[in-house]
């Protein structure tokens, strides 16, 4: 029997570099692979069904809540987002590391599940810093850019609870640091 793959969780505000940090540890760490989540919401520009989202409809998704069949599920705005509960313990099964990106209310659930998930919480090194992401993303509106900040500082003063804390200053120590901790647990 092979050894058991280990589940990583990874949150963070928005804004602080998640998903380049996760596609940089994908690219650089053996045997680890991304949960890919679920939503009702219709593909955007460049997004591939199965890659990075299963696109699905919300009579689909709303039964796959009824046949609890989710790790962790949210609705925001009239979207499902969730995580198939299969194809996360089938990869567990198989030695296989699991990287979900998810938000603390989806972390809380999981963690219930698989209490020995490894927690990450990505920071921004300063509430300026991550202002300057935001905005040079240049996808929101000035209002939309404090709702992003105020929800921000409300996710780092509940982080304490996650085993590691990542800050996001450097991304290349970030990268480094994050598939340093998903090797040593996958070593043990």
């Amino acid at each position: 029997m092979s050894k058991r793959g280990v589940l990583f969780i990874i949150s963070g505000p928005s804004g602080v570099g998640k998903d380049t940090i996760i596609k940089e540890v994908l690219s650089r760490t053996e045997d680890v692979k991304l949960s890919v989540s679920c939503t009702t919401r219709p593909p955007r520009v460049g997004e591939l069904p199965g890659v990075d989202y299963n696109f699905v409809s919300k009579d689909y998704f709303e039964q796959l809540i009824a046949q609890d069949a989710l790790l962790e599920y949210a609705e925001y705005c009239t979207t499902y987002y969730g995580t198939p509960k299969e194809p996360v313990e089938q990869m567990l099964q198989n030695g296989i590391g699991v990287i979900l990106k998810i938000e603390r209310v989806g972390m809380e659930k999981v963690i219930r599940i698989y209490p020995d998930a490894v927690t990450i919480f990505i920071e921004p090194p300063s509430m300026e810093e991550l202002r300057r992401r935001i905005v040079r993303r240049n996808t929101d509106s000035p209002e939309a850019v404090q709702k992003r900040l105020k929800r921000a500082e409300e996710e780092i003063s509940l982080s304490g609870d996650y085993k590691h804390h990542v800050i996001s200053g450097e991304l290349e120590t970030a990268i480094e640091e994050v598939c340093s901790l998903i090797r040593t647990y996958m070593q043990k």
